[in-house]
């Protein structure tokens, strides 16, 4: 992940965190990927209370699932990720959001 882009959450009324990050990332062989990802992370009040607080949380104690688009050059070997959604499984961490990213057929 390139140090460019932008993240903004939403706390609903209902405490659930609605979030959307835009960001770049590149490949091994440098081609930049442009990703828009968004998102929902619900837990209970105690277990929201640690997250916020920078603590680590085992990532079942609380659900944090996303929907990627990617954008690719068409000319490259990654146009295929232009195609297709992408759901995630996100974890928390204190520093930094790490998202497992599967295609959906």
């Amino acid at each position: 992940v390139l140090p460019v882009g932008g993240d903004s959450q939403m706390i609903r009324s209902d405490g659930v965190f609605v979030v959307e990050a835009r960001y770049m990332i590149t490949t091994d062989d440098n081609v930049l990927i442009s990703v828009v990802n968004r998102g929902l992370r619900r837990a209970s009040p105690a277990v929201m209370a640690r997250l916020m607080k920078g603590e680590h949380v085992a990532r079942e104690e609380y659900y944090f699932r996303t929907v990627a688009q990617f954008e690719a050059p068409l000319n490259s070997q990654y146009a295929e990720l232009n195609n297709s959604l992408y759901v995630g499984t996100a974890e928390r961490e204190p520093a930094a959001a790490i998202v497992h990213f599967y295609g959906v057929l």
